[in-house]
Order: structure tokens, then sequence, then C-alpha cells
């Protein structure tokens, strides 16, 4: 990231966006400011690519908001599942490409989906959190009837998908030797 910042043509790492030109020869005193571009340019990057990639895979999904690492969509019922797996594909996507534009030419697993796609019927912190507070004392279920989401990682994912596509498939059946999901013949 230093190397991007002090170059003479600042770009960003992943779709080579450029720092504005009135720091682009500021001296030391700037350097924070644009090491501080290098890194929020970046996650901005990657935002924007997931959004294309999103707009692209789940077309009924609309995007609602982002905040630090999350990304919010509204997507009619049923296409919550298809909106899910498009969220994975858009997560495996993204870091390869962003990887790769680092020189980085390996995605392991572990990062290539998310830990979990949530889906629920309201905006929560955590999709099985009953949201009980003094003005709300029963919670969301109780007070409301509405029942907690789903918490789903790639392979509750693909479940859920093909259940609904009504693809009959296991879950050994994508299992791999080396740990990774294979395609369905």
């Amino acid at each position: 990231m230093c190397y991007r910042c002090d170059s003479p043509g600042p770009s960003t790492a992943f779709l080579s966006g450029r720092l504005t030109r009135a720091l682009e020869r500021a001296g030391g005193r700037w350097a924070g400011t644009r090491l501080n571009w290098a890194v929020q340019s970046a996650a901005a990057d990657f935002l924007h690519l997931m959004l294309v990639s999103v707009a692209h895979l789940a077309p009924k999904a609309r995007f609602c908001l982002s905040f630090h690492d999350e990304v919010r969509y509204l997507v009619p019922e049923e296409h919550k599942y298809e909106t899910a797996l498009a969220l994975q594909i858009t997560n495996l996507l993204t870091r390869a490409f962003c990887s790769q534009r680092v020189g980085i030419h390996d995605l392991p697993l572990s990062v290539a989906f998310f830990t979990s796609v949530e889906v629920d019927q309201v905006l929560r912190k955590e999709s099985n959190l009953s949201c009980t507070t003094p003005s709300n004392p029963h919670g969301l279920e109780k007070g409301y009837g509405i029942p907690n989401g789903e918490s789903l990682n790639i392979f509750d994912v693909l479940e859920k998908y093909w259940t609904r596509q009504e693809i009959d498939i296991s879950m050994e059946q994508l299992s791999c030797p080396y740990g990774g999901v294979c395609q369905r013949e």
C-alpha cells in the first residue's frame, strides 16, 4: 500500500482509480492522508466490484446500504436463496480478482466465500437476535410475530437453493477430497 501512495501517479490497487491531483505532489506532511486514501480506496474498489457483480447475478436484488464490512439488499421472498448464492459467488469473484491484481494467484477456500449470509425479514445486527429493548420488551418474535432469520454458509446456501430449484443432490455429492466444492455432473 505504501508503494502505491508514494508513487508519482498514485492509483488504487484494484480498479486503478487515481488520487486527487491536489495530493499527488504533496510532500511528507500529507503522507498519512495519502496512506489512508490507499486503504480506503481499496475498500471502495472492493465494494464497487461487489455491487456490479450482484447487479449482474441477482437483478431482482435492490441494494439497500453498506457499512463497515457489510452490504444489505432488499429482495423478494421468492428470490432470497438465489440472492444469497449470488452474494457468495460475488465474494468469490471479487476476492479472486483483487488477489490476482496484487499478484496472489491462489485463493484459499477459507476466504473464497462469506462466513455467512444473513437472510432476514428485518434489519438487525444478526438474524437470530430478538432485539429486546426498553421500548420493545417482548422482542421481535413475541411482540410482532417476526421469526428469526437464517445465517447461511456456502453449503447451506447451495442446499437451500437447490431444494428450492427442486434439484436432487445431497451434500455428500458436494464434498471433494480436497475440501472444496465439486460441480454437479
